[in-house]
């Protein structure tokens, strides 16, 4: 019976001990006493980089949403976005889109010129017919021709010639009359004009070049040289 009573006392110590070191560990541990502890046992301040964005404006950085792909990196040259997107901003172009700003008859290399000038007949003597020529661009892309004819003597008298006289534009001609012809000497030559023509060349019809030519008949002697016709005549380059 005693060693039964010894064998239950010792349970009794044992359970005891093993409750007292249960609650042992349940305790709360008790916080360090300011001052007491080291330095090197006090856990880092950690403090999170903030960006520069993020310190001016207090919004976070784009950068740190989204991570920039190598297509928004600029180089030297446009991306095709944004090609596009500064023609689209033009109205009415679209990049396949092409405007000619040429109109017929105006472009660079076939432009009608504005030009004028003269011809002058060589008879060997102070007898001469003087053509003069002007050619005026128009806006529809054609051109104006206006050739007149003068005759250059001193003393000179000639019958009235009808319809045997001979202006010439191109593939054109025109007839053309003079009246009796009485001049007398002067100074300087007399200076009579003939006839006056124009004629008119439409847009696309305009050659390179144009001939301009004029004939008088005359059939009498001057400076005792005899002369039928005189003529006076050339090439106007248009273009």
């Amino acid at each position: 019976m005693k060693k039964f009573c010894a064998f239950i006392l010792i349970l009794s110590m044992l359970f005891a001990s093993l409750l007292l070191v249960g609650c042992k560990e349940k305790l709360p541990t008790l916080p360090p006493v300011p001052g007491t502890e080291s330095p090197a046992s006090e856990a880092p301040k950690t403090t999170p980089a903030a960006s520069p964005l993020t310190e001016t404006t207090g919004e976070p950085s784009r950068e740190s949403e989204t991570e920039r792909s190598p297509a928004d990196t600029q180089t030297g040259e446009p991306s095709t976005a944004a090609t596009g997107s500064s023609l689209s901003e033009t109205p009415g172009v679209s990049p396949d889109e092409t405007t000619d700003k040429t109109s017929p008859g105006t472009d660079p290399s076939s432009e009608v010129r504005s030009v004028s000038g003269a011809f002058y007949s060589d008879t060997g003597t102070a007898l001469e017919m003087e053509l003069d020529w002007t050619v005026e661009k128009q806006e529809d892309g054609g051109c104006l021709v206006t050739a007149k004819v003068f005759l250059n003597c001193y003393s000179l008298y000639c019958a009235a010639r009808t319809n045997c006289n001979t202006v010439t534009i191109g593939d054109t001609d025109y007839l053309y009359s003079t009246e009796k012809l009485a001049l007398e000497t002067k100074e300087e030559k007399n200076h009579v004009e003939l006839c006056t023509v124009t004629h008119k060349i439409d847009a696309g019809e305009v050659p390179d070049e144009l001939y301009i030519g004029a004939s008088w008949l005359f059939l009498g002697k001057y400076s005792k040289v005899s002369i039928d016709t005189l003529e006076a005549s050339g090439k106007v380059k248009l273009k």
